[in-house]
């Protein structure tokens, strides 16, 4: 007995397609990009879903994103803190918000790149140490003094440090996107835990910018800081994030998360120290 035969499926048309396609990619940069990014740099719950590989390569471009919302809550409590406790403990308050909702991701890339870059040796001996899980003198040290700045920056911005751990969050996030744009990374394939961010271009670093531009506009327009304490903040981002490349690229030829994680606390104290220095300067 013959059975009636299945009809065929109906071609999509081409414009369909497309559209389907359009409609991805927008999916994945609108939001995915920023749920991979919230992923890879906090403890944020951003769902249990998989991430498209479209995704995690956008991410980079909504770090600065990532640096508003976390900056955003250690700014909340630093001023829901200061008039109950004053700045030291608000601000030691506000830098544990900020280790929590990070996994002390970044503290932990701080110590193993001073770790390794401080006890000399060549490439083979610096990937041996950033794969140790110990922290070294180095490591030590430079978290001590690290986790000291900042606080007592904070304490010294007063009534400006809400403002100002937000634009350091936001900048000290965006200087690991140039770096992952014009450096290689070097992390071997099987311990690169996040490969795709490896392909970040001119066009995430593009993004990103435009990001932390705005968000730097947004400040200037809440007061506080001037067009040149903001603009000092800026170049001191460059300068440092410059000069960072250079270090990585002479010691092991490109990046690692490490190296990525040392570059946003040495630029997150950079800013709230040329913040610190020159908002007197430029009232």
């Amino acid at each position: 007995m013959s059975g009636t035969p299945l009809p065929l499926p109906t071609p999509s048309p081409p414009e369909a397609t497309a559209a389907d396609g359009a409609r991805a990619r927008a999916a994945d940069l609108l939001w995915g990009g920023p749920r991979a990014a919230f992923a890879l740099l906090s403890r944020v719950p951003v769902g249990a879903g998989p991430l498209s590989a479209a995704a995690q390569r956008w991410s980079p471009a909504f770090f600065p994103l990532v640096g508003l919302g976390l900056g955003g809550a250690a700014g909340a409590v630093l001023v829901l803190a200061r008039p109950l406790l004053g700045d030291w403990v608000a601000a030691c308050l506000a830098l544990l918000t900020l280790v929590v909702c990070t996994g002390a991701l970044h503290e932990d890339g701080l110590a193993d790149t001073a770790d390794a870059l401080g006890a000399g040796g060549g490439p083979e001996r610096i990937r041996a140490i950033l794969k140790d899980s110990r922290i070294g003198t180095f490591g030590a040290v430079a978290l001590g003094l690290f986790l000291l700045l900042r606080v007592g920056l904070l304490v010294r911005l007063s009534a400006l440090a809400p403002l100002a751990v937000v634009i350091a969050a936001v900048l000290s996030r965006t200087a690991p996107v140039g770096l992952l744009a014009v450096l290689p990374y070097v992390t071997p394939g099987p311990s690169a835990k996040n490969r795709q961010v490896a392909n970040t271009g001119w066009r995430q670093m593009s993004l990103a910018a435009v990001l932390a531009a705005g968000v730097l506009l947004a400040a200037f327009g809440l007061g506080g800081f001037s067009p040149l304490a903001l603009g000092a903040a800026v170049l001191a981002t460059v300068v440092l994030t410059v000069a960072a490349g250079n270090l990585f690229r002479r010691r092991l030829g490109g990046v690692t998360g490490d190296f990525l994680g040392a570059t946003q606390q040495a630029t997150e104290v950079v800013v709230l120290l040329v913040l610190a220095v020159s908002w007197p300067i430029f009232p």
